[in-house]
């Protein structure tokens, strides 16, 4: 339970502080805040505490994975808020974010598909988003995970 205490806590802190920091006009100095990685330490301290190694490096391996979806949601956010109005900037902003968790699960079903087809005895792993539980690891699913 405790963890979860922690993730309130500095979650709330790290907003309360990009909040106060950029409502006094420092939008860099309130950016900067907002990316330190103080969310990703405690995450990733966290998972290896109760999962080990593979936990913590699969945890900062989805990190990267997203980046680039996230350096697009700023960018895309950035060019269109001069232009139209600020929820629909963010909501194409975020429509970039979101787009792994979409198309993720096509892939690996995908890939799996393959997997059946090449080897019918073994068993399938399904994913129904990007978010849920990892996949069971299996023989064949280990080459395909990625």
């Amino acid at each position: 339970m405790w963890p979860y205490a922690l993730y309130f806590v500095v979650g709330g802190t790290l907003v309360t502080v990009v909040a106060y920091v950029g409502k006094h006009g420092d939008g860099m100095s309130a950016a900067f805040i907002a990316s330190l990685p103080i969310l990703f330490v405690v995450n990733v301290f966290l998972l290896y505490q109760h999962g080990g190694v593979s936990a913590g490096v699969s945890y900062a391996r989805g990190a990267l994975t997203y980046l680039p979806m996230f350096v697009g949601c700023v960018v895309l956010t950035m060019v269109l808020l001069p232009r139209i109005s600020l929820p629909l900037a963010m909501l194409s902003g975020v429509s970039i974010y979101a787009l792994p968790a979409i198309v993720r699960p096509l892939v690996v079903r995908r890939r799996l598909a393959g997997q059946r087809a090449l080897h019918p005895s073994s068993s399938p792993a399904l994913v129904d988003s990007a978010i849920s539980v990892p996949l069971p690891l299996t023989e064949n699913a280990e080459r395909y995970r990625s």
